[in-house]
This record gives structure tokens, C-alpha cells and sequence, in this order.
């Protein structure tokens, strides 16, 4: 079965939403072919490593004046270059992705909207590789959610689209023109998007819920998943507690862990050792917050290398924002860390919320959760002096992903819902 797999990002295991479509079509090779569409500048990294069609955001800047159409077809078969998901960006734009203004949101966006990215080269290269599905994100960058539609409707494509965010919402204490904008453009694209999907997927039911009545669409919920067949051993009793952190620290999250070292460095208990692996850009604010102390700021590294560094810890922090605003935006979210921290069997920490996602851990009991950091010194000391807390909650852990997050049930899903609509439109 042909896939056109359409992202903003290149789509890459050591990002956060390269790693999910990894993980979700993991071991589909041979069912399946994905040829794959992205925007920003970079090199794909994944297991199916084949027809490629890159429209740098840079090059479709600069078609806004040179009226020229954009995009090049990657030579097919060509093994992607095992460099940062940050290679290929200039320090202004990871300072920008830090700042998240709303201008150059706003920004971003027109690129897309007013650049040339429909082309004959674009075309020319789907019509080689023939897709009988089309497959994307549902996310705020407009010009993804346009390229979805154009091509559904030029080629009279089956459409699936995946929201792992609400980009859809309107927060009505923001009154900046800029704001409001930008907000009426992504959200247009999102509903012409969504009503041209033949199924739309959702990380959450909650999320679901809001979807199905704003867009009268059913929706599946779709969350990363392993085969969960046997549960890691673990067993601590004495020494350093070793934590660890791995993913993106933007969003306010980094205040939660300067919140967790500050604890850290400060608890007479047990001596604790945080270690924090992101891709994220780091000011020098965030350095000098996290790496102190009894806590370690590392670059990021390869999804293929996380496994065994959540092997060698003893607790996994997973961490949401506590600013009311901030918890608003990601309301419907659902970290797909978490499933990585669920199958690796050890104790997780939650910090932050309430959201969704902690929700989830508190209601599955998979989880010390933590919404007031205030009580963090008492977690932590409760942790210290009674070290079968981490191997109860490793056991926990595993239980509560081996009955939600079979991965097995969710590409049966997967595999249904596209041969469906593949008969369909024969």
C-alpha cells in the first residue's frame, strides 16, 4: 500500500513527531511504502528511507519575491545523513523557535500561505510515486494543512489526518493583532483540513470529544504503542537514585525541572542525579537553572539510544507546565513520552499540570504525580526512604502500558482504516 506521508518537520526518529510515525509504523515495511513531503530544512531519518519532496521554509521565503515555485525531490534510496534535527538552522531561528512570538508565528505562517510551493516538480513527483493514501498532521502551520487538501482533491486521495494537539482553540485574554491573525488563518486551514479528511485520528478522547462536535467528524484516538511481552526487571535497594529526563524542555517545562533541581540539590535524604537530554535550544537562562548541582544539561541523542539510558535509571521525570495558560494550551495533549517511559518499566515522576496527561497517569495509577511543586521536597523524601516505591512503580508502569498501548491493536487499526478507504476509491 502507497502512503504520501505529509509533515511539517523532516520526518525523523530523535524528533518528537518523526519518533511517533516511526513508532507507529514500525515494522510495516513490507506493507507498506511512504513517500514523505516536508517543509523545513533538514534530512529525513527513518526506516523508510525512500521518495522524498523537500520545500524548504528558507527557499519559500525567498519565492514570496522571486515568484519562482520551490521544492526538490530527494535522490531516492539515498541513506539520510545522521546529523542533529538542529543541523541546517541558524542560531536567529533556534532564538526564534525559543521566543514563540506571536509576530514571527504570524510570520511563519504568511511564508507558507504566500510562497510558492505548488509547482510542477511537486506534482511531477507524486504522480511517480503514486500514493493511494494521504497522510498528515493536523497542526497550526497552515500551509501543511493546505498542501493535504490540494493534493486529496487534485488526485481524489483518501485523507487521514492526526491531531496530537488543539491548535483549533481561541484563548480570548489574548488581544494582540498579531494574535488574533494568526489564530483565524491556522484555524481556517485546520477546518477546510478536517472536513476534507476521511478519518481524523486524535491523542486523546478528551481532544476526540472537542473535534467531533466542532468538526462533525469521528474520531479514533491514536497513541504510540510497543509489543509490551515482558516486563524489564528492576530492583534497587541501596546508592544513588538516578533520574532522568529526555525530550523537549520548551513550553515552560524547563521552569518545572529548575523546579526539580533546586529540590534536588537541596535534599539531605539520598543523593539524587538528574540528567536531562533534549534537542531543544538552550538559552543561557535554562543552563544555568539546569545544569547545577546534582543535575546534568546534555544534547540530545538518537531515539535508538534512549532505551538504555532509561534502563540505567531509577525514575523517569515526565514534566507538564503549571502556568495557568500554558496548561489551557495543552489541555488535550498527550506527551508520547509517556509510552516510551511505560514500556522501559521504570518508576515515572509527573511534574506539573493538571492536564490530560497526568490525569492519565494519576487515573491508571501508572505514576508519582506531582501538580503542586511545592510539595516536591516531601516527594522526594518519601522516595528516598522507601526505595520500593520505585520497584512498585515500575511494575505499575509496564501493567499500564501492556493493557493501553499494544501496538499490535493499534496498527490493525491503522492497516483497517487505510485498506478501507483504498477499496473505496478503487
Amino acid at each position: 500500500m502507497r502512503i504520501l506521508a505529509v509533515t511539517n518537520l523532516p520526518w525523523r526518529t530523535d524528533i518528537s513527531v518523526g519518533n511517533t510515525l516511526s513508532n507507529l509504523f514500525d515494522g510495516l515495511e513490507g506493507e507498506l511504502s511512504i513517500a514523505q513531503v516536508f517543509f523545513r530544512a533538514g534530512t529525513p531519518l527513518n526506516a523508510f528511507v525512500g521518495d522524498c519532496f523537500a520545500i524548504p521554509e528558507k527557499q519559500l521565503a525567498k519565492s514570496i519575491l522571486t515568484r519562482k515555485p520551490v521544492g526538490r525531490r530527494l535522490v531516492s534510496g539515498q541513506k539520510p545523513q545522521l546529523t542533529s534535527p538542529n543541523d541546517g538552522l541558524s542560531d536567529a531561528y533556534n532564538k526564534a523557535r525559543q521566543l514563540r512570538w506571536d509576530s514571527l508565528l504570524l510570520l511563519q505562517d504568511s511564508i507558507g500561505r504566500f510562497g510558492q510551493w505548488r509547482s510542477s516538480n511537486l506534482y511531477r513527483f507524486v504522480e511517480e510515486v503514486e500514493p493511494e493514501i494521504l497522510f498528515g498532521a493536523l497542526g497550526r502551520v497552515p500551509v501543511v494543512n493546505e498542501l493535504l487538501v490540494d493534493l486529496a482533491e487534485k488526485y481524489s486521495l483518501p485523507l487521514f489526518v492526526y491531531a496530537w494537539d488543539d491548535h483549533y482553540s481561541i484563548d480570548p485574554s489574548r488581544k494582540s493583532p498579531f494574535y488574533r491573525i494568526r489564530v483565524a488563518l491556522e484555524r481556517a486551514s485546520i477546518t477546510k483540513c478536517a472536513s476534507r479528511a476521511n478519518k481524523l485520528y486524535v491523542i486523546t478522547p478528551e481532544l476526540g470529544e472537542f473535534y467531533r462536535k466542532t468538526f462533525s467528524k469521528e474520531c479514533s484516538v491514536l497513541r504510540k504503542g510497543y509489543r509490551f511481552d515482558r516486563c524489564p526487571r528492576y530492583e534497587k535497594t541501596t546508592g544513588e537514585i538516578r533520574m532522568l529526563y529526555a525530550g523537549n524542555i520548551g513550553a515552560e517545562r524547563w521552569r518545572v525541572l529548575a523546579a526539580l533541581t533546586e529540590s534536588l540539590n537541596s535534599s539531605v535524604e539520598a543523593t539524587f542525579q538528574l540528567d536531562i537530554y533534549t534537542h531543544s535550544p538552550i538559552s543561557e537562562e535554562m543552563s544555568r537553572a539546569l545544569n547545577v548541582g546534582n543535575s546534568t544539561l546534555h544534547d540530545g541523542v538518537p531515539a535508538e539510544q534512549l532505551p538504555a539510558l532509561f534502563a540505567a535509571s531509577d525514575v523517569l521525570v515526565h514534566v507538564e507546565a503549571t502556568e495557568p495558560k500554558e496548561r489551557e494550551r495543552c489541555r488535550y495533549s498527550f506527551s508520547t513520552k509517556i509510552v516510551d517511559y511505560l514500556n522501559a518499566g521504570r518508576c515515572i515522576l509527573s511534574l506539573g499540570g493538571p492536564t490530560t496527561a497526568t490525569e492519565y497517569l494519576k487515573s491508571n495509577d501508572a505514576g508519582i504525580v506531582v501538580n503542586d511543586l511545592s510539595a516536591l521536597p516531601e516527594v522526594l523524601c518519601h522516595i528516598a526512604t522507601r526505595r520500593g516505591l520505585l520497584e512498585e512503580y515500575s511494575a505499575k508502569a509496564w501493567e499500564c502500558g501492556r493493557r493501553n498501548h499494544n501496538i499490535s491493536s493499534i496498527q490493525q487499526m491503522l492497516l483497517s482504516d487505510f485498506e478501507d478507504a483504498r477499496r473505496m476509491h478503487r
